[in-house]
């Protein structure tokens, strides 16, 4: 079942703005399922067109090659399936340019809104994905920032045009969080239409999908998503519990579908020189890409606004108590993936007391050994707390960790409530409960594709064909044309 609507004789509109994989093929596996049980699919894509190519890496010339080849290739599946495909933009370029106070800094940038629409922070949230750098300057990338807040323009001009035209019932689009995709889910709410937001699940073969909302990122609708996932399953609470404890497993051993930065790591390995008698504190970072731009609402119970402000309160507390360490452990994946992100790390953390010790990312200290014999586990938004917590380690979330209300950690309302939880030698886990819950989720949720069947994260075979378009493909393609040309202009031809 594609979700409790009734989609016999309705008609559903699938915009999609992103080329990418499995995220096209998702979109197509919807529209057949629609199809399927009565409904009337439309599928619209109009990436080819649009001077920002979400998540395709490369120059220009590639970016534009690759997602020309993926639009013809689902043209023509569509056509075999018989899903109505458009690809054309209907209206005129916007041609924006940024007003010169939004650059000034980042912060700047995620205030501009026009009717009430948030663009700032949607183009914020792509550029940062697309720079690997939460920490950049609008001035330095004002060419980028213009051709994404162009496209995001664009996108919901045309997604207009033919939201008028098709006049549908329904309305899917992907995820809710770039600058592609937020100002259709604003269009949406604002003109209260009906409309589904889809992701892949993080499962082999599964997708996702949030009512009326960002979904991912939407933290109250995971809470309650979680919890009716498990209060709903028929499966008995023991087998539920095991199951969940299976996810952990697999976590400890870095076996998931996702990423896993354990690889460097020397099992059962603690810092030098650690202290059992002290009381031990540890703090996880987290990288900031995916959540340096969400919607403020999401935002507004937390005690920092951000994880360094965090870490830099954490370390003026412990500073005149020599009976308290504590350990930052930078996240594996910050040095090598964001740079940007690693060096302002290190010049917040280039001067601490002695009784504050930072854990490179790419140390091959166990960060799971170092939580289980540390007193008390702090994390922002990493997920290495609902880990700890499952493993009966007291947890405090300081920031926006989407499992943060599922109640299997501490979440202080005020500065003071948090020193008396950090001061508390005693301090007791939180009921386990919530991490049941959550590890559940994430080994059951989702429902499954139908006509595409994954073979890795990013590529696999829809009824059978492969759809993907690699970058090395079209670079030597490229190469190859260019080299022709030399030849043939070398020779008079």
């Amino acid at each position: 079942m594609l979700d409790t609507l009734d989609y016999n004789n309705k008609k559903v509109m699938f915009f999609d703005t992103w080329a990418s994989s499995p995220q096209v093929e998702t979109s197509l596996d919807l529209c057949e399922q629609v199809r399927d049980i009565g409904g009337k699919s439309y599928y619209i894509n109009i990436a080819n067109d649009l001077p920002f190519k979400e998540w395709v890496k490369g120059t220009d010339k590639i970016q534009n090659a690759i997602v020309k080849k993926r639009i013809q290739l689902v043209k023509d599946l569509c056509k075999e399936i018989n899903i109505p495909f458009y690809t054309d933009i209907k209206v005129p370029y916007p041609n924006i340019k940024i007003e010169t106070t939004y650059l000034e800094s980042v912060e700047n940038f995620k205030s501009w809104e026009v009717e009430n629409y948030d663009w700032g922070m949607g183009i914020i949230s792509s550029a940062v994905s697309y720079l690997n750098n939460a920490f950049f300057n609008p001035q330095d990338h004002k060419e980028l920032l213009e051709k994404i807040a162009n496209s995001s323009f664009w996108v919901l001009a045309s997604f207009e045009a033919y939201y008028n035209d098709i006049r549908p019932d329904m309305v899917f689009i992907r995820n809710g969080r770039t600058a592609l995709n937020r100002p259709l889910l604003r269009f949406c709410q604002t003109n209260k239409i009906p409309f589904r937001v889809h992701e892949r699940a993080g499962l082999e073969g599964k997708f996702k999908v949030g009512i009326n909302t960002t979904y991912i990122h939407d933290r109250k609708f995971y809470t309650d998503a979680v919890n009716l996932h498990w209060n709903s399953s028929t499966i008995p609470d023991e087998e539920k519990i095991q199951i969940s404890t299976n996810f952990y497993d697999k976590r400890l051993k870095g076996d998931t579908q996702a990423f896993s930065f354990i690889s460097d790591m020397e099992a059962g390995k603690l810092p030098e020189g650690f202290d059992i008698s002290k009381h031990n504190l540890v703090f996880y970072t987290g990288s900031l890409t995916e959540y340096a731009a969400i919607d403020r609402e999401n935002t507004a119970d937390i005690l920092f606004d951000s994880q360094f402000e965090a870490v830099q309160w954490l370390i003026s507390l412990v500073a005149d108590n020599p009976e308290m360490k504590l350990y930052i452990r930078l996240h594996p994946n910050t040095q090598k993936m964001f740079p940007q992100e690693y060096k302002f790390w290190r010049s917040v953390l280039s001067n601490v007391p002695d009784n504050v010790e930072v854990i490179e990312g790419r140390s091959t200290i166990d960060t799971y050994t170092l939580a289980q014999y540390c007193s008390i586990v702090l994390v922002y938004m990493t997920t290495v707390g609902i880990e700890a917590a499952f493993r009966k380690k007291p947890v405090i979330v300081l920031g926006n960790a989407i499992y943060k209300d599922l109640g299997s950690n501490y979440l202080p309302s005020n500065l003071d409530e948090l020193k008396d939880l950090i001061y508390n030698k005693n301090l007791k886990p939180k009921e386990p409960l919530g991490c049941y819950k959550y590890g559940f989720f994430n080994m059951t949720r989702g429902r499954p594709l139908k006509y595409f069947k994954p073979t890795s994260m990013h590529t696999g075979l829809y009824r059978g064909k492969n759809l993907t378009i690699k970058n090395s493909d079209v670079s030597s393609l490229i190469r190859l044309k260019i080299y022709i040309k030399k030849i043939k202009k070398s020779i008079g031809f």
